[in-house]
């Protein structure tokens, strides 16, 4: 197996030239800094979006329509809920 070879900037003396690399990290840092007002709000949008669709509507049909049976509209109590799940 063959090892990728590694280029590292070093300088004239054979030392490793920290400076390039601490000015290529400060490059990186205000290139990706522009996008933080922009990909907060975005991953907000999509959370929200991502909830509404995965929560069931309020007559109780939805992506868990199958055993869906309790509502909004008719509050149960604990011991109906087991009772339910209990009967099938």
């Amino acid at each position: 197996m063959r090892t990728q070879r590694q280029e590292i900037s070093r300088g004239l003396d054979g030392s490793i030239d920290i400076d390039f690399y601490r000015q290529r990290v400060l490059m990186e840092r205000r290139f990706f800094k522009g996008f933080g007002p922009v990909v907060k709000p975005l991953v907000g949008v999509v959370l929200i979006a991502g909830a509404l669709y995965a929560a069931p509507s309020r007559d109780g049909t939805g992506w868990v329509a199958p055993t869906a049976r309790v509502s909004l509209a008719h509050p149960t109590t604990a011991a109906q809920l087991y009772a339910l799940n209990e009967a099938r």
